[in-house]
């Protein structure tokens, strides 16, 4: 498990006060959101906290991109599906993290559950893709080891759902961003196998 301080170690010393403030913000607001959730144990006896997920979805971002939006929409990718009632939620994302946040994270966000795929295959843009890989990427490598039908539907889904569009996420993404979409892609098919 990664502390606050290691989670922003790196960014500290690479980007700039504004951005570290934004980060530690989608940080904190996740942290709330997801304050009295569990996440289902990967072994017998674990029941982790849920926020330990889109930390841990945000980490991998961060080993492929410091790019301040990316991390903030994987810190927050759960947070309108999952955040409970508070219809607050996507205006104070907006507000205060931005338009292109509030739009990847609204992306991801299965609200309505009905039609996702479809919608997520039609619409999304680069980042959520990359949000979404990232997500799916924990997913995999924390996927309940008792549980060989779910094993199977999760491994499933993905190669038929989302490894094409996160094939296609890897040609859309800027330059600067191909390597470590690459990467990503591959570390999925690594997990399936």
């Amino acid at each position: 498990m990664t502390t606050k301080a290691d989670f922003f170690q790196t960014l500290e010393a690479t980007l700039d006060g504004r951005s570290i403030l934004r980060i530690r913000y989608a940080y904190r607001l996740a942290k709330d959101i997801h304050r009295n959730q569990r996440r289902k144990a990967v072994a017998e006896g674990e029941n982790p906290r849920y926020f330990e997920h889109p930390r841990a979805v945000a980490l991998i971002s961060m080993r492929h991109s410091l790019d301040p939006d990316l991390i903030i929409a994987c810190l927050l990718h759960d947070g309108l599906e999952d955040g409970g009632d508070d219809p607050h939620d996507a205006a104070e994302i907006e507000l205060f993290l931005g338009a292109e946040v509030i739009t990847t994270v609204r992306g991801v966000s299965k609200v309505p559950k009905a039609g996702f795929h479809e919608r997520f295959a039609r619409y999304s843009t680069w980042k959520m893709r990359w949000a979404k890989a990232c997500d799916r990427l924990h997913n995999l490598r924390t996927l309940p080891p008792d549980d060989e039908a779910f094993r199977r539907k999760q491994v499933a889904e993905t190669v038929s759902v989302y490894l094409p569009l996160f094939e296609e996420m890897v040609q859309m993404a800027p330059p600067e961003h191909r390597k470590g979409a690459r990467a990503i892609v591959d570390d999925i098919y690594a997990a399936i196998s």
